[in-house]
């Protein structure tokens, strides 16, 4: 027997009552004739006349594949095949609906934590593979598509299969009908079924090609067919290299036996995201009573999404209840879009993990065959981490600038890089001019810092402190590179930290904090005084210098925040303070470093914007010194960590707060800081 018989199309499982086999052998019966429809695969590029001489008729020519479509007569097939420049000769099979008949599967999966933190798809296209959509549904908003298949160049849906998927992914939040997973993606319908619900792999190949040329982010693909197809596997490859998520429909034949392997193709492909039904009470989704209705089973069944009674939209503004795995797999496509709006700049292979992260685990712990990885759950939060740090605090200082100022920056601020205390105070220096904090040796100009400077090419490098501190031939150094420089320094870091203030501009506040350089009170309190403007003045535990008292009385302050407790800043300083004639006198501190960074952030959270909240040692915070304009720049606070542990302070804000939806950058590398921290956050 010839091996090219004509294949067989894609149909509904909604209403039939034969067995697969049955069905196909119809469909055969309906489709012979003396010529086969094919597709062929090139070894380098499409050579037409190959096909012009075994008398066969091209169908369709691919753009990003070396594979076209043709009708050839079926005597001369075998010769086609032994061609020297033809890769492969396949029978363009036909695919298969994976669908049959009503919806709780909203809650379920959990999405209400997606739309609870504004997240529903902006920005990101899908295409719904099917039998197109009814782009008049007053629930759905089509922006463009194509159609594939040759009796139309509509992809308007002529069967429903298509509008129902949907419907699942994009509903709109209109206050009819039902909502969507991701209301707010870009939706395209890609008609490449009939209306019939039956589609040439060739037709599904030219569909996928579509998606590639037209950089679509994630497909959908509620179809199957239980043979393999050189042609698909070698474009839903080609998606999913070129960056594109690809979710597919297990299958809807399974059967008691969870041994057997009978995911369809394209899902068992393992570019595609193979999905399985599930019912409202978490088992295995059942179609029928028939015995192999059941959701397909299989080692490459990835997760498990609702599939059984789910509600969606159908033509001409109706809804209807539908089951099967083509309705499981939407609501991962538009779990997929959520994470995508999310965290735009992850890879598909990097959201294809977030995604089996977060599963409710069914059935056999961890993956099996049955649910894949687990059941469908949209996180509950969609947070995210930033890591700035270098080999050490100089070059953790370059990362930082690099991240925050990718052009050039009009001044720098120049701090010692061994003690932090006047880096500290002029940190707000570097917010006034939005500018990078870099640091030096005292004498020694890193090679990474001389060419990060080169790079910024300031107009005015700001040095902050004395000779002591960076010395002259660093300064001589940079003003012989061509840059203007301006020093700022005192006699010790009292009298620094008033200059910087001086520089600063003053108005009629400040901060006061310990001047011991153990002590990352100055750090925490960085970001918001940068943000306002507020320069940080330096004291002794129990007495104020004088040229901070000079500076108090010269500028008529009549706000004071003390930052820290009493430990770092005694009541006797409060005292000379009023002695002073300082109206309001008030303090910030917590029981520990780490509670007196969460009570900066809660004392001005209505200036802070927590999507984005910075993180840095409260032990080891010299590398953090950079990253407090860069904090201030986000509007973002520095909340302080403990280097093996997450701080039961900071926890407890956190969950306080709900961070939904928050990135997390951490100053520093895994030295001051492990990894088992930073993942705390996360979760």
């Amino acid at each position: 027997m010839n091996r090219y018989v004509p294949l067989v199309l894609i149909f509904f499982l909604l209403t039939s009552c034969t067995t697969l086999d049955e069905q196909q052998k119809v469909r055969i019966q309906t489709l012979e004739t003396d010529t086969t429809r094919v597709i062929v695969s090139f070894k380098d590029q499409i050579v037409e006349q190959v096909v012009e001489e075994s008398a066969g008729e091209i169908i369709e020519v691919m753009d990003t594949v070396p594979v076209l479509t043709a009708n050839i007569p079926t005597d001369e097939l075998n010769d086609l095949e032994e061609n020297p420049q033809v890769e492969h000769v396949e029978e363009d099979q036909v695919i298969m609906i994976q669908n049959e008949q009503v919806s709780w599967g909203m809650n379920r999966i959990s999405v209400g934590s997606a739309w609870n933190s504004a997240l529903t798809g902006k920005g990101v296209s899908v295409a719904v593979i099917d039998t197109g959509i009814d782009r008049n549904h007053q629930d759905l908003k089509v922006v463009g598509g194509v159609s594939t298949v040759d009796y139309t160049d509509s992809y308007h849906d002529d069967n429903g299969h298509g509008t129902h998927v949907a419907g699942i992914i994009a509903a709109l939040h209109n206050g009819i009908g039902i909502r969507g997973v991701a209301p707010d993606i870009e939706l395209f319908s890609v008609k490449a079924l009939d209306e019939t619900g039956a589609g040439y792999v060739s037709d599904i190949v030219s569909a996928i090609d579509w998606s590639i040329r037209n950089n679509i982010d994630i497909i959908n693909l509620s179809i199957g067919m239980p043979r393999h197809s050189h042609s698909l596997e070698t474009i839903v490859n080609r998606a999913y290299e070129r960056g594109a998520l690809l979710v597919g429909a297990a299958g809807n034949y399974g059967t008691t036996d969870i041994t057997l392997d009978n995911v369809f193709y394209p899902a068992k492909y393992n570019s595609v995201i193979a999905v399985g039904a599930t019912d409202s009470q978490n088992a295995r989704g059942r179609f029928s009573s028939q015995v192999n209705a059941y959701s397909a089973t299989g080692p490459t069944l990835e997760i498990a999404a609702p599939g059984v009674a789910i509600y969606s939209t159908y033509p001409n503004n109706r809804y209807q209840n539908m089951n099967g795995t083509s309705m499981a797999a939407p609501f991962v496509t538009g779990a997929l879009a959520v994470l995508k709006e999310a965290y735009p700049t992850q890879t598909n292979q990097q959201l294809r993990q977030r995604l089996r992260e977060t599963v409710l685990d069914l059935g056999v712990v961890n993956r099996d065959p049955v649910f894949g990885y687990g059941l469908l759950q949209v996180p509950k939060n969609f947070r995210s981490i930033v890591e700035l740090h270098g080999k050490d605090r100089y070059l953790t200082g370059v990362e930082i600038a690099r991240r925050g100022w990718s052009q050039r920056a009009e001044v720098v601020v120049l701090g010692r890089g061994d003690q932090p205390i006047d880096a500290l105070t002029a940190s707000v220096l570097a917010s006034k001019f939005h500018s990078p904090l870099l640091l030096s040796r005292p004498d020694y100009l890193r090679d990474e810092v001389r060419a990060e400077l080169k790079r910024l090419m300031p107009k005015e490098i700001y040095i902050a402190g004395g000779t002591a501190a960076i010395s002259a031939a660093i300064e001589r150094e940079i003003r012989a590179m061509g840059f203007s420089v301006k020093r700022i320094g005192g006699q010790n870091r009292f009298d620094t930290a008033v200059q910087i203030a001086t520089e600063v501009g003053v108005a009629n506040q400040i901060f006061l904090t310990t001047a011991n350089e153990q002590s990352p009170d100055a750090l925490s309190i960085a970001p918001y005084a940068g943000l306002k403007q507020i320069p940080i003045l330096l004291t002794r535990r129990d007495q104020l210098s004088k040229t901070v008292v000079d500076f108090i009385v010269r500028n008529n302050i009549n706000h004071v925040t003390l930052i820290g407790g009493t430990q770092a800043i005694s009541d006797q300083i409060r005292e000379q303070l009023s002695a002073l004639n300082v109206r309001t006198i008030e303090r910030i501190s917590g029981d520990t470093r780490f509670g007196t960074s969460v009570k900066i952030a809660e004392r001005y959270a209505s200036d802070f914007d927590f999507s984005n909240i910075s993180i840095a040692s409260g032990r080891s915070f010299i590398d953090a010194l950079p990253g407090s304009p860069y904090a201030s720049m986000q509007k973002a606070p520095i909340l302080l960590t403990d280097r093996t542990r997450l701080p039961m302070e900071v926890r407890s804000w956190m969950e306080q707060q709900r961070l939904s939806r928050t990135t997390f950058t951490f100053l520093g590398g895994y030295g001051v800081i492990t990894d088992e921290v930073r993942k705390e956050f996360l979760y």
